[in-house]
């Protein structure tokens, strides 16, 4: 069985940070149902390559993004003009990934600025791997992920989009892990929704009942 959490409490990260070190305290909060807490051997952290790539400096000044896609372009795949005169173009970057822009994001970060992914994402993988191991004793799976499917792009405050990208990446997940994919967040939510409509459920018996008990008490006042 597969269980997600998402750790809350991760600040921003800046460069120079040690991710590993950061992360670790929203780690070791985690509870599990089994009552364990933290990280334990078999446990898989995803981690977005924003985070990596802020901490590794790979942050760089652009006046133009599309200056610093061709920069991290090395074939043009496809291009595809938009309605507001904008272009999409998926290439292949230097990390052989075929995706839209190389990669390249300018959100979240200060104007004039672009990210870059991670120069060697196994590497930096496998340094948070060895730093996490060093404070939890176990050796677990690091995978660099982040959004680059069109869907979710192109319909960002559509909830199916982001649900369609969540799928995707459980899915990939669950196949490294050979486990079945449990929501523990989706059924957590259904449990806090249930407790607060038996919680205004009671509260609006209990109105009802001193309601009741008051206008009895008017008329045997009577």
């Amino acid at each position: 069985m597969l269980l997600v959490q998402a750790p809350p409490g991760i600040p921003v990260l800046t460069r120079g940070d040690d991710v590993a070190a950061v992360i670790a305290p929203a780690l070791a909060t985690l509870a599990w149902p089994d009552g364990s807490v933290g990280l334990g051997a078999g446990d898989v952290v995803v981690i977005s390559s924003k985070i990596v790539s802020k901490a590794e400096g790979r942050m760089i000044a652009a006046r133009d993004r599309e200056d610093a896609i061709s920069s991290q372009t090395v074939r043009e795949v496809a291009r595809r003009e938009r309605a507001d005169g904008s272009v999409l173009r998926i290439v292949e970057n230097p990390l052989g990934l075929v995706m839209a822009a190389a990669g390249v994001d300018a959100s979240n970060t200060p104007p004039g600025t672009v990210l870059l992914l991670p120069e060697d994402p196994d590497g930096s993988a496998r340094r948070i791997r060895r730093g996490l191991a060093a404070r939890f004793g176990v050796r677990p799976g690091v995978l660099l992920t982040d959004t680059s499917g069109r869907p979710w792009r192109d319909r960002p405050d559509d909830p199916q989009a982001w649900r369609e990208a969540t799928d995707a990446l459980m899915a990939a997940i669950a196949r490294l892990s050979e486990q079945e994919y449990v929501d523990v967040y989706a059924s957590s939510m259904k449990e806090r929704l249930n407790a607060s409509r038996r919680a205004r459920v009671q509260e609006r018996v209990a109105t009802s009942v001193a309601t009741v008990s008051r206008a009895r008490n008017a008329v045997s006042s009577h």
